[in-house]
């Protein structure tokens, strides 16, 4: 997901924060918890909302849909392909020309 958005302009830190920080929260509500005041803190501190963290997951999740849908590629080949971005120039450039439409519809960062 942060190799697709930073193609599209989105810093991958940022990217890579929201979704940790998303999928810590997601764990804690799944297995019965609830967010204690301290991460409540740490989160309010690097998202200045719970709100904030949320809107940009949201935003994350409606353009990951958009590449899925206006990809050509299974799903299992399309994860191939961003995992070789990583260490191939050649497969990065592919991957440019699978978003290539997804990104006239959502934009960039």
């Amino acid at each position: 997901m942060c190799k697709l958005l930073h193609l599209l302009g989105y810093d991958f830190f940022k990217v890579k924060d929201v979704l940790t920080d998303a999928y810590l929260v997601r764990n804690i509500f799944a297995h019965g918890g609830q967010l204690s005041d301290i991460q409540k803190k740490k989160l309010v501190s690097k998202h200045t909302t719970i709100k904030t963290l949320l809107i940009s997951l949201l935003n994350y999740l409606r353009i990951s849909l958009v590449i899925m849908v206006t990809n050509d590629r299974e799903k299992n080949e399309f994860i191939d392909l961003i995992d070789d971005t990583l260490i191939d120039r050649k497969r990065e450039a592919q991957l440019n020309q699978d978003i290539s439409r997804a990104k006239n519809i959502v934009g960039s960062s």
